[in-house]
């Protein structure tokens, strides 16, 4: 069961203008499908993205950079008590804790009240990142890069209704510096499935093959149907089962 707790409030990088970043006490993820990209479809609405759009500057950033000014609590019932209870709470353990959660609740910065949600980027607005430069690392420009490679596959995955905002060579370009990120990973099942996913879908076939034939891939299912993908010159991105696998390799 998905249960939300008190939003975070956290600070622009660029404007500093107060977000609201929701928090989850437990997430239940429902129905999901695994992808030979790598990606999970699932039914949730829960979760929060690491890359999100400020509702006041529209500045593009990672939400690991946005400074956590504090917690948007809520409104406590002692608000409502008339002056006799007020006037009692401090006879009553659990009362006076009340009052507490009222202070800290009245020390709560009036714009925070209008915080709006952080939003993740559009598809659009991916491709906008990663020509500003917001992909500042190794590791953030793969992050990106994979991003926009899945927002290309969506088209196939079907009951997305969003397009592929790239053009097929702007496609084939992600495609091939996301592949030169990825062999500079360890030998992982992960690293050596991503890898072979990206060159079957470059079209790349005997390769694809020939890293699926790696040690570390005998035996896993996800090699044996992207194998039998790429003998039959597919390029479309493919369900599979047990994508939860490449996380402990």
């Amino acid at each position: 069961m998905t249960r939300i707790v008190e939003p975070a409030i956290l600070a622009c990088p660029r404007c500093n203008y107060p977000m609201r970043r929701t928090r989850y006490a437990s997430i239940h993820f429902y129905a999901a499908t695994y992808w030979s990209d790598g990606y999970t479809s699932t039914i949730s609405v829960a979760g929060n993205p690491d890359l999100g759009v400020c509702c006041s500057c529209e500045s593009i950033f990672w939400v690991e950079d946005a400074e956590e000014l504090g917690i948007m609590h809520r409104e406590p019932e002692s608000t409502q008590w008339p002056w006799w209870k007020r006037g009692l709470a401090r006879f009553d353990e659990k009362a006076t804790a009340t009052l507490a959660k009222e202070k800290a609740w009245r020390a709560i910065p009036d714009q925070w009240h209008f915080a709006g949600q952080i939003e993740p980027p559009r598809a659009r607005e991916l491709l906008w990142a990663l020509a500003q430069g917001v992909g500042d690392t190794p590791a953030r420009e793969r992050r990106l890069r994979q991003k926009i490679w899945w927002v290309g596959n969506h088209p196939d995955r079907g009951g997305y209704a969003i397009r592929d905002p790239m053009t097929p060579a702007q496609a084939h370009e992600n495609r091939l510096a996301l592949l030169e990120l990825v062999r500079q990973d360890g030998e992982t099942h992960k690293r050596h499935l991503t890898e072979a996913e990206l060159l079957r879908q470059l079209g790349y076939f005997d390769e694809a093959l020939a890293v699926l034939e790696h040690t570390l891939l005998i035996g896993n299912e996800t090699a044996v149907l992207l194998a039998e993908n790429a003998r039959a010159r597919e390029t479309k991105v493919v369900k599979v089962g047990g994508w939860s696998e490449l996380e402990g390799g």
